[in-house]
């Protein structure tokens, strides 16, 4: 029977999932034809991601911490199949930095055999052509006791992987002069031209401390975080740094060929947020965007991933002319285009080149709304995430009634705000937002459901009010009020209340947040107009008492202030 020779402490599940692993190897070496050796790899990448998610004192994730999350055959095979259509060849090398379970390697084997019965030369050929890379010494040893399996099942040979075609580390960084710089794996692996095709999935793990992380997770993202500040290798970091952020730039410009294919899982947030749009646009100058598959947060593939995403594969040496996005044909395995929209239109609606499906109608729209200034241009207008964590500040928390109302994201209405249950203690007002509380604001929740037909929902929050970390809010400086400016916190309500908004965030919005970042990119109308004052008595008198036709004269009136005719319903989510 085949065993593993990789000892862990001896917990219950750790030691099911070693008999388990060892049971599938065992049927991958008797399994025949390529449906049930596809059907045994999927249940043993199950299993190593199990594995991957615990350490020997199960007091710690290391797959969380690292950021990492394994692909799915499936889509895998999808991205292989763009990124060699995209070359129009799959001759040539592949790298796979963060190979993990495998996915893009099997994938990219079967893609690129090239015959039905294919010798053991064959496949050591493909194997030798292919470099694979991973800091999980774990996952690394079981990827290669599958491999020969794998073969075996599939094509009738047991073939090893080359040894020297393996690096076991860290992925990303390396020493360098007392500093670190972007690992050099075209030396390591004696490919001083690149790689012809760089695909993977990289981590995900911002590198923002988060005290509910735990110590040991803090000193990995304090260590990282140093090694990236003080390296010279990255030009585009922006915002929260982030390890998908720093392997993309690491793929474009130190690994992948001048004329080779970059094919990519990543955050629908590199292709949308402000904070990427550096990066974005470098992507966009020096490589030709393929066709883009779109996938919600909570999609089939990744449904404990609370993060919507993008897959594409890109050629380095040309510029994108234009973006595409479409849905998987699943008998090809191809990302079949359903839109086409030329680049410049993304110029004119978009300073950071945000990357957006949108159809011709839906594009217009969102040029028209594009000519405004947004909630950022304003400096009098102050967007922070709500000052209580209701983890971290627990202790601050009291049922008696301190004069200090604790506002939650399921208090805020639209329009409305619930009367709150716990109260705050005095003394928390010590923090640098505790200024905020004494000052009139809006709020809105900090999680709002894509699939709701209204997902705009802010409401007036009146001073002695603390707003947890589940809600947003706006504030005004009165300091900065200098025309023209928002200098009336209700007109703001009346816009961002208003179906036009609603609509708009609707459009844009990827995933199942409200971030500051989108909030900040909110057109402020024109302030100048003469309906102005009535948007704000409008919602006033809304946030007094909610009527249907109140509603529908503010929906008209904002509509007039941006100068668009009015809007038809908002179709449900189907």
């Amino acid at each position: 029977m085949t065993t593993l020779d990789i000892e862990l402490p001896g917990a219950d599940l750790e030691m099911w999932a070693l008999a388990e692993r060892g049971r599938l190897l065992l049927e991958l070496g008797l399994a025949q034809g390529k449906s049930r050796s596809v059907q045994l790899l999927e249940e043993y990448a199950n299993i190593s991601e199990v594995l991957a998610s615990m350490d020997g004192t199960h007091n710690d994730n290391r797959q969380r911490n690292n950021g990492i999350y394994y692909t799915s055959f499936a889509l895998a095979k999808v991205l292989v199949n763009e990124s060699i259509n995209a070359r129009g060849s799959s001759d040539g090398t592949l790298l796979e930095p963060c190979v993990g379970g495998g996915a893009f390697l099997f994938a990219w084997i079967d893609a690129t055999v090239s015959c039905p019965n294919p010798s053991a030369d064959d496949l050591r050929q493909i194997l030798a052509r292919c470099f694979i890379a991973d800091n999980d010494k774990l996952a690394l040893k079981s990827l290669l006791q599958v491999i020969p399996h794998y073969l075996k099942a599939r094509y009738g040979e047991a073939v090893n992987f080359p040894l020297e075609n393996v690096f076991e580390g860290d992925s990303l960084l390396e020493a360098s002069g007392g500093s670190f710089r972007v690992r050099d794996f075209r030396s390591f692996f004696k490919q001083p031209d690149g790689f012809d095709f760089v695909i993977t999935n990289p981590p995900y793990l911002s590198l923002k401390k988060d005290r509910r992380q735990g110590p040991r997770a803090s000193s990995v993202i304090d260590e990282i975080y140093s090694q990236v500040k003080s390296s010279v290798s990255f030009r585009f970091l922006e915002g929260t740094v982030n390890l998908h952020k720093l392997f993309t730039e690491a793929i474009l410009d130190y690994w992948v060929s001048d004329s080779g294919v970059a094919g990519l899982l990543v955050p629908r947030s590199l292709l949308t947020d402000v904070r990427t749009s550096k990066l974005r646009r470098h992507l966009l100058e020096g490589f030709c965007i393929g066709p883009i598959l779109q996938l919600r947060e909570g999609n089939d593939y990744f449904k404990s991933v609370g993060q919507a995403l993008s897959a594409f594969a890109a050629v380095k040496g040309k510029p994108t002319a234009s973006i595409s996005f479409g849905e998987i044909d699943d008998l090809k395995s191809r990302i079949v285009p359903s839109s086409v929209v030329p680049i410049s239109t993304y110029e004119r609606i978009s300073t950071g080149m945000a990357l957006f499906d949108l159809g011709k109608e839906e594009m217009t729209f969102i040029e028209h709304l594009a000519r405004f200034t947004v909630i950022r241009e304003h400096s009098e207008i102050v967007n922070l995430r709500g000052e209580l964590d209701m983890s971290l500040d627990r202790e601050f928390i009291s049922d008696q009634d301190t004069g200090l109302r604790l506002v939650q994201g399921a208090n805020v209405k639209k329009f409305g705000l619930g009367e709150p249950r716990k109260f705050v203690r005095p003394d928390f007002l010590a923090r640098p937002k505790g200024r905020w509380v004494g000052v009139h604001r809006l709020a809105c929740q900090q999680i709002s459901n894509w699939n709701q037909t209204t997902r705009m929902k802010w409401t007036h929050v009146p001073p002695g009010y603390v707003l947890a970390n589940s809600c947003n809010f706006l504030a005004l400086r009165d300091d900065l009020i200098v025309a023209p400016a928002i200098d009336d916190i209700f007109y703001l309500l009346g816009l961002l209340n208003s179906d036009l908004m609603n609509r708009r965030f609707r459009l844009l919005s990827p995933n199942n947040h409200v971030s500051n970042t989108e909030i900040g990119s909110f057109p402020v109308g024109n302030v100048g107009h003469a309906n102005r004052w009535e948007i704000s008595r409008l919602a006033m008198e809304l946030t007094e008492s909610y009527t249907e036709a109140s509603s529908q004269s503010l929906n008209r009136t904002v509509e007039e202030n941006f100068g668009i005719p009015t809007l038809s319903p908002i179709p449900p989510v189907v």
